[in-house]
């Protein structure tokens, strides 16, 4: 139905056009044709000298008829004028003689250009209309999809909100029960450093103002510096003593609260930094030489010494140099002792991670 209304509505429109158009085309011919010829009458036609004036571009009535009145030749001038607008209209009845047929031509050039403007101006009052329903049409289902997207994303946010909020709850509730079991013996630090890592997650978003959970992040900021605490603890224990049991609870905690690596390489500067420490302490020449001396009095031997030059060591006494060197040898031997005790701490600490291994993902630590 749409189409043939379309089909009869162009058949319709098509003789107005082809009208329009040869209307136009005949109206602008006789428009040239007329051009033509006034132009050629308008250049045969000169205007008389008094009239020169009237034709100048600045052109001032007030100032010309001043002059006159000056002159006093009122009546000569009216004379003039009369006459010449008398040859003016003779002119232009002349004109309009000559060229009666292409004036009304134009004229019926023109009505005919005016009835297709009106069926233009008809085609437009109806592409209008035709435009305003589509737009109410499309309006409205949009409008309405709009507000029910928009509802939706606040429903979605709403319910996150409510799950993450829950959630919480929970967490706090099981942390609480475990922390608060009794002594460090009776807690699973694991357990409780994996609860608090994923309640660190859940109040990373935006839950400014829900008051219920204010107070559960306040507890949670407590309950991991106990576990850090408590499992920095076990990582302490476990090198000095080699418990494999200790380590492997201590980096599971850690690794749990996701802080491995930090606390990794925190615990390997601490071995570095107390075996430097001795190892300066042990290989110190004063205080070699100075237990020297000690032990060289103790043995009824002199504890006179060498004056030192400013800047440097003192040297043992001649007397006192098999006891200098017992005693270097006897440091020498801790320290390395100590280089030996902290590798096999180092290595032990790297089997266990590559032992150990994440639950979900089956990685070993030490990836």
């Amino acid at each position: 139905m749409a189409s043939e209304a379309t089909k009869s509505s162009s058949s319709i429109d098509n003789p107005l056009e082809s009208n329009a158009d040869d209307g136009r085309k005949s109206a602008e011919r006789n428009a040239d044709s007329a051009v033509d010829e006034t132009t050629a009458e308008a250049a045969g036609w000169e205007p008389q000298e008094h009239m020169v004036p009237f034709l100048a571009s600045d052109f001032n009535v007030e100032e010309h008829a001043t002059q006159i009145l000056q002159q006093g030749n009122i009546s000569e001038e009216m004379q003039k004028l009369g006459h010449a607008l008398t040859e003016l209209d003779c002119t232009i009845q002349s004109h309009v003689s000559l060229h009666y047929n292409d004036l009304l031509s134009r004229a019926v050039s023109n009505s005919q250009l005016e009835k297709s403007l009106a069926v233009m101006a008809t085609h437009i009052e109806s592409l209008e209309l035709s435009s305003d329903r589509l737009r109410a049409r499309v309006a409205d289902p949009y409008s309405k999809i709009s507000q029910g997207t928009q509802s939706l994303h606040r429903l979605q946010q709403t319910v996150d909100i409510l799950r993450r909020v829950v959630r919480i709850l929970q967490l706090s509730k099981r942390l609480s029960a475990q922390l608060g079991a009794g002594s460090s013996g009776d807690i699973d630090l694991a357990k409780a450093a994996s609860g608090l890592a994923e309640l660190g997650e859940l109040v990373e978003g935006d839950l400014s103002g829900v008051e219920v959970v204010e107070g559960e992040v306040r507890r949670m900021y407590t309950w991991r510096t106990e576990v850090e605490r408590q499992g920095d603890s076990l990582l302490q224990r476990g090198m000095e003593a080699g418990n494999q049991s200790q380590l492997g609870t201590g980096l599971q905690v850690f690794y749990n609260l996701g802080i491995l690596p930090e606390t990794l390489t925190k615990l390997l500067e601490s071995v570095q930094n107390k075996f430097k420490t001795q190892a300066t302490d042990l290989l110190d020449i004063r205080k070699i030489t100075a237990q020297a001396e000690e032990a060289g009095s103790k043995g009824g031997s002199s504890r006179s010494s060498r004056p030192s030059a400013p800047g440097k060591a003192a040297g043992p006494a001649p007397s006192n140099k098999a006891a200098f060197r017992a005693t270097l040898w006897t440091n020498l031997d801790q320290v390395l002792d100590q280089l030996h005790s902290s590798v096999s701490r180092v290595l032990q600490l790297q089997k266990l991670l590559a032992k150990k291994q994440d639950p979900n993902t089956h990685l070993p630590y030490i990836s």
